[in-house]
């Protein structure tokens, strides 16, 4: 994930690099959050928020901790949509965290997204 999360901000230095939540849930789970945060009925493969504070990075409260922000991924759906797919579960995991990784970052699906996504996946190897 740092691999991919150096390849996104563009940074090949060794200096710290924001920190980012990686939640992993179960379909129940990850259903609910999607009701209650977006509205929408039933399980999701990933869901991803910036930080609270509006603009690129933010900081946790009352540290000086950098944050990139929050990425809920469900296990189930790894497992569901790897074999639905027939692709192997590690390698399909790794697009699902680029994807999110991308919507943290700002990017909305498109050309642009897709591009970083490319980008942060070639780098993971």
């Amino acid at each position: 994930m740092e691999i991919m999360l150096r390849a996104a901000l563009d940074t090949h230095s060794p200096g710290r690099i924001p920190d980012l939540e990686l939640i992993c849930l179960r379909d129940a789970a990850i259903a609910r959050l999607n009701a209650d945060c977006l509205g929408c009925a039933g399980p999701t493969n990933i869901l991803a928020w910036p930080p609270a504070r509006t603009g690129a990075i933010g900081f946790s409260e009352g540290t000086e901790q950098a944050t990139l922000g929050t990425i809920v991924l469900s296990v189930d759906a790894v497992r569901r949509e790897a074999r639905l797919y027939g692709q192997n579960p590690a390698a399909y995991c790794r697009r699902l965290l680029a994807h999110g990784l991308a919507h943290v970052l700002g990017y909305d699906h498109g050309p642009g997204m897709d591009a970083l996504c490319a980008r942060m996946l070639e780098h993971a190897g």
